[in-house]
């Protein structure tokens, strides 16, 4: 349940701020996965697909196919950051905590 708070609880709070900028599916889709992660991992899938998302949309718009007002489903980047989280979750948790010396 605290994996379904994190994850669904931050979406709705982008939700809320961005006035239609996030769809209310990405809020019940992370929900979903903060429920089936929990809370480490939800936090981990939603910085991931932050970061893709990110990354993608710089890269789009720079090659000159989006514009900064164009929307981007950010579903696919839920889930990537999802499937990465699954596979690989732990070893980059530790990655992280050993570069920044924890």
């Amino acid at each position: 349940l605290w994996g379904l708070s994190a994850g669904g609880g931050l979406m709705l709070i982008i939700f809320l701020a961005s006035q239609g900028g996030m769809g209310g599916g990405d809020v019940k889709l992370a929900a979903l996965l903060g429920f089936w992660l929990g809370f480490k991992g939800a936090v981990m899938a939603l910085l991931l697909g932050f970061v893709s998302g990110a990354l993608v949309g710089v890269v789009l718009i720079l090659l000159g196919l989006r514009r900064r007002q164009d929307p981007l489903p950010f579903a696919p980047f839920l889930n990537t950051g999802a499937l990465i989280t699954v596979f690989w979750g732990g070893a980059l948790a530790e990655w992280y905590l050993t570069l920044i010396g924890w």
